[in-house]
Parts: structure tokens; C-alpha cells; sequence
């Protein structure tokens, strides 16, 4: 029964996968106040600039624009590190993404607290158009 519902399961992400290319965002579900969703965007890096208005060198955010909106990616949470992210970077491709509000900056006391607040994704899955 278990590999019946993995099957059917794995047939439905398949059928929006390939139903949602037709559109720029799809929604999947809604719990929790999280929205996942298919976007079809483009993965960009831009310098990370902190909350004094320095420019750190190295240090890189990435942002999925979808219809000239930019969506800041937090890698944690999702399901790809920065280094997997890196070979979509400025290619067109097809996200599963969920949508979240909340801190962007990791708090692990390896970075300098930013207090960037506000919309985000994780990204789960990557497809091509």
C-alpha cells in the first residue's frame, strides 16, 4: 500500500510539473501560512550589501526573478546548497519553491546579524522548461 501512495504521489508531482511550464506561477499547496508553488524564473547572484551599506567581498546573495519580481533564496530549508544552485545561475528553468515570511539571515553566530526580514522561498526541486 506504502508503494502504491509513493507511486501515485510521485505521478501527481510529475503531472503539475509538466502541467505548470504553461504558466509563470502555479500553486501547489497552502499550510501553515507557506505557499509552495512552480515558478519559472531565472536564478541570479548579487553582491550582499550589510545593513551599514558596505559591499562584502565574497559574499553573495541569490535572488529567483519571475516576471521582474526578485525573491530572495534562503539556502537553508531547502533542498540545494549554494555550490548546486550556482550551475542555474542566469538560465530559465522551472522551481518548486515554498514561499515564506520570516528572517533571512542564518543565526548561527558565524555571521553578522543583519535583521533582513521579510518574503522569501526555499527551493525544493529544479526543472527545465
Amino acid at each position: 500500500m506504502k508503494k502504491l501512495l509513493l507511486i501515485l504521489g510521485a505521478l501527481s508531482f510529475v503531472f503539475l510539473l509538466t502541467n505548470a511550464q504553461s504558466n509563470s506561477t502555479t500553486q501547489i499547496s497552502k499550510q501553515n501560512n507557506i505557499d509552495t508553488l512552480f515558478m519559472d524564473g531565472v536564478l541570479v547572484k548579487k553582491q550582499f550589501v550589510n545593513k551599514a551599506g558596505r559591499q562584502i567581498n565574497e559574499v553573495f546573495d541569490l535572488y529567483l526573478v519571475n516576471e521582474n519580481i526578485e525573491t530572495f533564496v534562503k539556502i537553508s530549508g531547502g533542498n540545494y546548497k549554494t555550490k548546486d544552485l550556482e550551475k542555474y545561475l542566469g538560465k530559465q528553468m522551472l522551481y518548486a519553491v515554498e514561499m515564506r515570511d520570516g528572517n533571512w539571515d542564518t543565526q548561527d553566530g558565524n555571521h553578522e546579524m543583519q535583521s533582513r526580514i521579510g518574503k522569501y522561498c526555499v527551493i525544493l526541486k529544479i526543472s527545465e522548461n
